[in-house]
Formats: structure tokens, sequence, C-alpha cells
């Protein structure tokens, strides 16, 4: 008996009729795919060629010899990344050539890109960074100063030192910021090598009870950092002209008493101290200069100049508010900081006359950067 079968067997044959109409429809569609790939195939169009090159820009770097009287730079390696954020796009390694220079082509900057250089020169690497670099600034040019270096110390100081001192649960809460002053033509490496080969440069007396200290700003970590004796010791290279350098720490109240004295090293030229004004206060080196509100805190102000090298600076606060038990001096990487209150307080110190040289820099550049091999 023959197979009739249903329309639902997959047995059943196509009828006739349909079968061109099928066959077309396969035809269709595969000649749309070869067509498809075709186009992807094809080679970019002039205009596609054109946006291409626009995102692509030139990088001129030249580095300047900043010692007098001292070789100019040759042959120096230089490292380059093309950063977004905090993303290479792209690096270079190359080295300068006979006059100094670096030519960079074809370097990426649809995203708006800035260069990040860093000379290696004489053991010590600097580094700077350049303009953003856009479609439509895409040549761009800049200078790396590099200096010849020394052991012999120059006569370093402190420019200033400045110092915000607010009440917080385990006693008084303190950041500072210290600019200091190279004013030599040579980068210090610093004075002898200890066991581990580092070399001590800057020294930042703490106050004696200091505790939980944290490294903010223009240090390169506990690696180049050294903490003894109440003392903070930078173990990195000292580049000519003004460095800043900003940390926070915690000092108790024991006793009765929250010393925030510091020894300094090198001569201060201007020094600032805040402490709230509703404590009492012994003070060394500096005499009250008024009254500011910070916020919600009423801040007293203490300032002195001309401080010699060796001199107890700063203040002494009497109070048995906020009393803890003493403990062992610590380092920290994270921690409380109080960043607002101590803007406020270093523009109070200026407004209040306490002038302070900075070096000027080029709108939206970065401070440079400095470290040993």
């Amino acid at each position: 008996m023959p197979h009739r079968g249903n329309k639902n067997d997959p047995r059943h044959p196509v009828p006739a009729r349909l079968r061109p109409l099928i066959l077309g429809g396969v035809l269709t569609v595969a000649l749309m795919t070869s067509l498809g790939f075709a186009q992807d195939a094809a080679p970019p169009s002039g205009d596609t060629q054109a946006s291409a090159a626009a995102r692509r820009g030139t990088l001129a770097i030249r580095a300047v010899q900043g010692t007098k009287d001292a070789p100019a730079i040759t042959g120096a390696e230089v490292e380059i990344d093309m950063v977004v954020g905090n993303r290479s796009l792209q690096h270079y390694a190359t080295k300068m050539d006979d006059q100094g220079l670096v030519m960079l082509g074809d370097v990426p900057v649809g995203a708006g890109v800035r260069p990040l250089v860093r000379i290696k020169y004489a053991g010590v690497t600097y580094q700077e960074v350049g303009p953003e670099m856009t479609p439509s600034r895409s040549q761009a040019s800049m200078a790396v100063t590099v200096y010849e270096t020394t052991e012999e110390a120059p006569p370093w100081k402190v420019s200033m030192r400045h110092m915000l001192a607010t009440p917080g649960p385990m006693g008084f809460q303190v950041s500072e910021t210290v600019v200091v002053e190279n004013p030599s033509d040579r980068t210090w490496i610093g004075g002898a090598p200890d066991e581990a080969g580092k070399r001590p440069v800057v020294r930042l007396s703490l106050p004696a009870q200091a505790q939980t200290i944290q490294l903010d700003e223009g240090f390169h970590g506990w690696c180049c950092t050294k903490f003894d004796a109440n003392e903070l010791t930078v173990q990195m290279p000292l580049m000519p002209g003004q460095s800043t350098f900003k940390y926070s720490y915690r000092v108790p109240v024991n006793a009765g008493l929250a010393d925030l004295k510091v020894r300094s090293a090198a001569p201060i030229d201007h020094a600032v101290f805040f402490v709230p004004d509703d404590v009492e206060t012994q003070a060394a080196s500096v005499t009250v200069g008024g009254v500011q509100d910070m916020g919600a805190i009423r801040m007293k102000m203490f300032q002195g100049s001309n401080i010699a090298a060796g001199s107890d600076v700063g203040v002494v606060v009497l109070t048995k508010q906020f009393e803890t038990a003493p403990t062992a001096a610590t380092v920290s990487t994270g921690g409380w900081v109080v960043p607002f209150v101590a803007g406020m307080g270093l523009m109070l110190v200026i407004g209040a006359g306490v002038v302070v040289r900075l070096v000027r820099r080029p709108q939206g550049h970065a401070p440079r950067r400095i470290s040993g091999d």
C-alpha cells in the first residue's frame, strides 16, 4: 500500500510548485551574504583614511641641561607613555639623539591623551607630564630639565612648614605640608648609604608621640622613606628648586597635654601651626597670629619666621580632653585625612601675609617627579 504520510512527516516531499520559490530565496540569501563579506573586505575609503590620520599626532621631547657649564644631554634613556586617565594607550622606549631630542610620529591622540615622559640621566629618573593632545591639537612639544648629581649636601631649607591639628576621638589628628628647597643647580643624591643601600636626604622631625604616620603626597612610599626616632627620612634624590611633602599622623593626649612641637633639621623660612582656639597652649619659636573660623572649628594660628636649624618649633596643647593611653608609634598606608580643613588653613595662611614661593608650572601639567635607581 502506497505511503501517504502527513504534512508534519519529515519524509513528506516538498510540493513541486514551491520548489522554485525556495531555491530563489536560498540564492538571494547567498548573494547578499557574499556582497556583505566583499564590502567588509574592501579597503577603506579616502574619508576613512583621513579620519584615522586625524587621530594620530607628533610629539617632540627635548632634554635641557639644568646645571651650569655641564655638557649637553645626549644618549639619555627615555620612556614615554601616552596616557588617558591612569591607562597607557601606547608605550615607547628610546634614547635621546645627539641634539638631546626625541621625535615621535604617529602617536595616538584620538582619546585625548597626555604624554608621561621619564628621562634617566646620571642615575636619576626625571618625570614630567606634557600637554593634552587631541585631534585638533595633535602636535606637541615639551622640555624636561635634568641635572648633574652631587653627594655634597646643598644648603637646603624649609621654605614653609604648615601644621593643622584638629581634635579627634584618639587625641589630635595632624596634617602637615612641608615645602623643601634645594637652592643649588645639582640633584643631591643624599648622604652615605645605609645597610640597605638607601641614602638619607631630607629629614623631617615629627612630634615625640606621633602615631599612625601616613604619607600623602611627594613621597615614593615606604620603599624610599624611613621613620625612626620621631623622624621621617626621605631616601630619594632632591632635585633643584622646591619639593612639597604632605603627610599626616595622630598625637595622643597624655597627662593632660599633647606636644605638637618639632625640631627642624634645616632652617625654616615660615612656620604656621593651627590648633583649636578653646584650649590652653604653650608656644615655641612661634607667636599667636590670630583666630580663624574653619567650618565648624574655630582655630588659633601661630606663626614664626627665620627659624634656625635645630630649634624646637610648634605648640604644646594643655587639655585633658580626649585623654588616651600612650602607644608605640606606627606607620600607615591609609587612614583619616583632613584635606578640606587643611586646604582652608593654607589659604588663610596666604591671606595672612605668609608668602610662599612656589614653582610655577604650565596649566594642566602634573608636578615633576624624581627618583633614584
